[in-house]
């Protein structure tokens, strides 16, 4: 026998056995609550650890758009433009806020007090 059949068969053997493991050890609601751990000593209630649960790529809806913020960003990008090209964009932009509406709310009232809370506590910290 040499030595890549070896390794292959070694590999093989292994990736079955992580395979069982996986399989007799994680139920689907196991691996759901495993994406949240609490290795401080506060408590997380079940409100905040629904919305920890949603994962750190989750955005929180804002309360209004932030219109100011987005006019001084494009300011910033056009300023190099030419002047008639700068007027066309400004129009548009326009118009797209003044049709913009909120999205619907990312999280219920008690799940977002509960983040802002968590947030607030300056002895926690989330990665």
């Amino acid at each position: 026998m040499n030595a890549s059949n070896r390794g292959r068969r070694t590999k093989d053997k292994q990736l079955n056995k992580f395979e069982w493991l996986e399989k007799r050890i994680y139920s689907t609601d196991q691996i759901k609550h495993n994406t949240v751990v609490n290795i401080s000593s506060h408590q997380i209630d079940n409100r905040t650890m629904n919305s920890l649960e949603k994962g750190l790529g989750f955005a929180i809806t804002p309360h209004s758009i932030p219109v100011e913020d987005i006019i001084c960003r494009i300011e910033d990008d056009i300023s190099g433009l030419p002047e008639d090209s700068k007027d066309e964009i400004r129009q548009d932009v326009a118009l797209t806020l003044k049709q913009a509406k909120l999205a619907k709310k990312s999280l219920k009232k008690e799940e977002l007090n509960a983040v802002l809370n968590l947030q607030k506590n300056e002895n926690l910290f989330m990665m």
